[in-house]
C-alpha cells in the first residue's frame, strides 16, 4: 500500500507539472510549444477506462497514468467507472479523481470534487465510502 501511495504522489506531481507546462504555453512562454494539444475525445478515453480493469498490472497502471495526465476531460468517464461493478476500477478511478482534486488548476479541482461528491452520494457502497473519505481528507 505504501508503494501505491508513493506512486500516486509522483503521478499527481507529474499531472500538475504537465498542467503548469500547458498553462505556460497558453500564457505565451516562448520556451514552451505554442500549440496546445487537443483534449482527447470520449472515444479515446473510454478504452483507457476499460483498461483500468485489465488482467495485467502494467496495463492497469499505464491506463491510470494516462488518465491522470489527461485530467479534466477524463473526469466524467472516471466518475461513471467508479460506480461500476469492478472494485479495481472503483479504487483506481477514485485515486485519479483524488489527484485531480488537488492538481492546482481551479477548474479541474472543482470538477473532480463535484464528481467525487456524486460518487459519495451513489448507492454503490464501496465507491461511496471511498469517495466520502477522499472528500473528508481534502477538507482537512
Amino acid at each position: 500500500m505504501l508503494k501505491w501511495n508513493h506512486a500516486i504522489g509522483w503521478l499527481a506531481a507529474a499531472a500538475c507539472a504537465a498542467l503548469l507546462s500547458a498553462g505556460a504555453a497558453v500564457a505565451g512562454d516562448d520556451s514552451a510549444s505554442a500549440e496546445v494539444p487537443e483534449a482527447p475525445s470520449a472515444a479515446e478515453i473510454a478504452p483507457l477506462v476499460e483498461q483500468l480493469d485489465a488482467q495485467r498490472f502494467a496495463e492497469r497502471q499505464a491506463a491510470s497514468e494516462r488518465l491522470s495526465r489527461i485530467g479534466r476531460p477524463a473526469i466524467e468517464a472516471l466518475a461513471e467507472a467508479a460506480v461500476g461493478d469492478s472494485l479495481e476500477v472503483t479504487v483506481r478511478a477514485i485515486d485519479i479523481l483524488k489527484e485531480l482534486m488537488d492538481c492546482g488548476d481551479p477548474d479541474t479541482d472543482a470538477a473532480a470534487k463535484e464528481a467525487m461528491g456524486r460518487i459519495a452520494e451513489s448507492d454503490r457502497a464501496a465507491a461511496a465510502r471511498r469517495a466520502a473519505a477522499a472528500l473528508r481528507a481534502a477538507e482537512a
